[in-house]
């Protein structure tokens, strides 16, 4: 009796100095580093302030005190140069830093074997992706806007990859993703120097990214991405070769813009699941007929000046936003006519728009934004009438029309 007694004694002394030491750990974290400190069922959830941290390791060992660490964020540490310490939290599931302008390593990250999200978008001295490796649950990684990232190579021992972020990595020139077979997002916008873009067809990609990747030419095999659902081409120069994209049948939503383009929409025919279409300062598109996608239900095609008519639209029988503002030569709207679906109609700064009689014929448009527009104030009463619901928005004019 007298032994329990001494072990229940021993056993209560050695929690309240466990409790005791947790409880200093956290004052010096909350005092010295800025925690914020959250308990989410067992494990904890930290975010650290402080503009002396160089690296993790004076923090870590008073984590390890507090609990299991599974989300860790490193917010405006302006001297915060890599993540080293961070490797002896190995129930680490997500880590991030915000404001870590220093930041020039990923070292620290490797071997952890529940890592699933490193994010650390704005480090403008990162060059190398070389701490990543010994990673196998990682899943999210973000590095948007380092303009230094050169050396992608450690992605080859990433492959549970699903999500990479590099949008604005403005010296990066060669990026190979052949070895990250879950790869389902890629963003690489803004990266204007990438000339060479590799292993797509490896992937199961589904969304793309790459606005203005100014000095891509082509993807090699970008066409038998069969997965791809997104693609958006703004100011990119793969978007010249449109009969390019004719494999991706499973693809929903397209933005192309900043280039030369098709004469007409006959090109992309084969993508008969597209929904959304964006066609953007397309110089030389002049017709919208040729497409085949019977449920598009969004379409864009602006800043076109070739462009003269909607002819085309009236095969898409579930289109619900048409959006053709600012196409200087457009003059025709015939093809609307009696339109079952058109919702929203867009035809701000189309000054060679003077006819709006076909638009009473839309019984379910509801919203018409028509400011710079040709249309005559008279019309804009009469369409009132025959569309008593419809919302006119003259926003972009001083007026709604001529006289």
């Amino acid at each position: 009796m007298v032994a329990l007694l001494v072990i229940a004694v021993v056993a209560l002394g050695l929690v309240w100095w466990k409790a005791g030491q947790a409880n200093r750990a956290r004052a010096t974290l909350v005092e010295t580093y800025g925690a914020e400190i959250n308990e989410i069922e067992g494990a904890l959830d930290v975010v650290l302030r402080s503009q002396d941290l160089t690296d993790l390791s004076p923090v870590v060992p008073l984590l390890r005190t507090l609990g299991q660490v599974k989300v860790l964020g490193v917010s405006e540490c302006s001297k915060l140069e890599s993540f080293q310490g961070v490797a002896d939290l190995p129930a680490l599931e997500a880590i991030t830093a915000n404001g870590a302008a220093s930041l020039h390593s990923l070292e620290g990250l490797a071997g952890l074997p529940r890592l699933s999200e490193v994010s650390a978008p704005e480090c403008p001295n990162l060059v190398s992706l070389s701490g990543l490796r010994d990673l196998p649950a990682l899943e999210i990684l973000d590095l948007s806007d380092s303009p230094k990232l050169t050396d992608t190579s450690a992605l080859g021992g990433l492959p549970h990859l699903r999500n990479l972020y590099l949008a604005n990595a403005s010296s990066l020139v060669d990026l190979d993703v052949s070895g990250l077979v879950r790869l389902e997002q890629l963003d690489v916008s803004g990266s204007g120097k990438l000339a060479h873009l590799t292993g797509v067809e490896r992937t199961v990609l589904k969304d793309l990214f790459l606005n203005t990747c100014h000095g891509l030419e082509s993807v090699p095999k970008l066409g038998e991405v069969k997965t791809l659902v997104s693609l958006q081409l703004r100011n990119c120069p793969v978007g010249e070769n449109l009969a390019a994209l004719q494999g991706l049948g499973s693809l929903g939503n397209l933005v192309i813009g900043g280039v030369a383009g098709p004469a007409d929409l006959a090109v992309l025919a084969p993508l008969t699941n597209l929904q959304e279409l964006h066609i953007e300062g397309a110089s030389e598109l002049a017709s919208l007929k040729g497409l085949a996608a019977p449920g598009l239900t969004y379409l864009s095609v602006t800043h076109c000046p070739k462009l003269t008519s909607v002819d085309g639209v009236a095969s898409l029988k579930v289109l619900e936003h048409l959006d053709v503002s600012n196409n200087a030569a457009l003059n025709s709207l015939t093809d609307l006519t009696n339109h079952p679906a058109i919702v929203q109609l867009n035809l701000t700064g189309c000054k060679s728009v003077t006819d709006a009689g076909v638009l009473a014929g839309l019984k379910q448009l509801g919203l018409l934004e028509m400011g710079g527009s040709g249309i005559p104030r008279p019309q804009v009463s009469t369409l009132k009438i025959a569309l008593p619901e419809l919302i006119i928005d003259l926003s972009g004019s001083s007026s709604a029309g001529p006289e």
